[in-house]
């Protein structure tokens, strides 16, 4: 036999087979008696085979190895190498069951296959992320609640941003085209409340801002002052609807404002009822004498005459203490957020011969001062046959101290009205 063909145990098996032939005369299956050979001891007793623990099952062993163990049972003759083999092949097995049982695990050890870290990261990931539910679509939900309050803050601060840079940058102070020098940072600006249809102006006053000095004014002139109008005399309150309305309402209602106070104002602003409902409504709403007002409401306490009140005396009165409140409001974060609708409030319902850029700067001025400790003043006069002459000499002062824009004093020759007593 060639020597080389000899690979594994079943080949050295075999080979010893053959030499057990060899050496018997005759065949093992008709021999009555083998023949007896010297025992060949082999140097570690020979080991019964351990039972087998109760948790790990025995396998049956392969048909090969049967064989191979059959007929070296039955011929009691095996080497001392092949009994060395089993001998530490058992005894490895019995340890590995002993360590089996101490650690309590059952069968086989199983190896876990090794993924990258990578992989393993994202793995973990996905398991602690909930599952997307068919019926309210949680993932796509979470996506777009993520996105909303990014969404409106940029909204916010680019209404803000807005605000700001319209405030700061393109506001241009009104000034009337007069001979005389206005004074630092002041302007006078009339305002005109119609309160119906017919265009009359039932408020009438001058509200002074001067930003160098921080003062705001404001100045009440009844409705009811009688003015001269050629050979007659008009009330003041008829000038705008006589003319018209509009710019042509507002051009005589400043030329009837100058004869009662020496100047022409620096810009003329005519509200109509809907502008002050609007406005109100817009801001949600104006708190005045402890009580939250409409529009409507607010509409109704500036236009409503006391009783048995001939003249509008205390209702000039109550509307600057609320016009004094409405601008301190406007302070509000929550009026400059709204500030582009309020302005649309008034553009939409007033007539002005003020551009844009001179309303903005009215705005700034009126919000920087103080609106709660404003200068409140009425030109003084008298009532006479249910109409109001106007003191010259006395609102000469008043107009002097509250609402005069020019360095240049205003004197008794720049008024053109009835005097008291004539």
């Amino acid at each position: 036999m060639d020597h080389d063909l000899i690979h594994t145990e079943a080949d050295v098996d075999d080979l010893i087979s053959d030499i057990h032939h060899l050496i018997d005369e005759t065949p093992q299956e008709e021999a009555p008696a083998a023949p007896e050979l010297p025992q060949v001891e082999p140097e570690a007793a020979p080991i019964e085979p351990e039972a087998e623990p109760e948790a790990a099952p025995a396998e049956e062993p392969a048909p090969e190895e049967h064989f191979q163990q059959q007929r070296w049972t039955d011929r009691q003759k095996v080497p001392k190498h092949v009994a060395r083999l089993q001998n530490h092949q058992q005894e490895a097995y019995a340890q590995w069951l002993k360590e089996q049982e101490e650690k309590g695990e059952e069968g086989p050890p199983v190896f876990e296959e090794v993924q990258p870290k990578k992989k393993k990261k994202r793995e973990q990931q996905l398991a602690e992320q909930p599952e997307p539910s068919e019926e309210d679509g949680t993932v796509a939900v979470k996506k777009k609640r993520r996105a909303a309050p990014w969404l409106c803050l940029l909204l916010v601060l680019a209404t803000l941003t807005a605000v700001v840079l319209t405030v700061l940058v393109v506001p241009e102070q009104p000034m009337a085209r007069s001979e005389h020098i206005h004074a630092a940072g002041t302007s006078t600006i009339l305002l005109a409340g119609t309160d119906d249809s017919f265009g009359r102006t039932e408020m009438l006053m001058l509200m002074s801002v001067n930003t160098a000095k921080g003062r705001l004014s404001l100045v009440s002139i009844p409705a009811d002052t009688l003015i001269p109008d050629g050979e007659g005399a008009v009330e003041l309150r008829a000038v705008y609807a006589l003319a018209g309305g509009g710019h042509v309402g507002i051009a005589a209602l400043e030329k009837a404002v100058a004869a009662c106070v020496g100047f022409v104002p620096d810009g003329t602003l005519v509200l109509h009822p809907e502008a002050l409902t609007d406005f109100v409504d817009t801001m949600k709403g104006v708190t005045y004498g402890g009580e939250a007002l409409t529009g409507e409401e607010a509409l109704e306490l500036l236009t409503t005459l006391e009783k048995d009140e001939t003249l509008d005396l205390t209702r000039v009165q109550t509307q600057r203490a609320f016009l004094a409140g409405l601008i301190g409001q406007c302070r509000s974060a929550a009026a400059v957020l709204r500030a582009p609708l309020l302005l649309d409030a008034v553009c939409e319902n007033a007539v002005t011969d003020m551009t844009t850029r001179e309303l903005l700067w009215l705005a700034r001025a009126s919000l920087l001062l103080d609106s709660e400790n404003a200068e409140m003043a009425t030109l003084p006069g008298e009532a006479v046959e249910g109409n109001y002459l106007l003191d010259a000499e006395l609102t000469v002062q008043t107009v002097n101290a509250y609402c005069n824009p020019y360095i240049r004093a205003v004197a008794d020759g720049d008024l053109d009205v009835f005097a008291m007593g004539e």
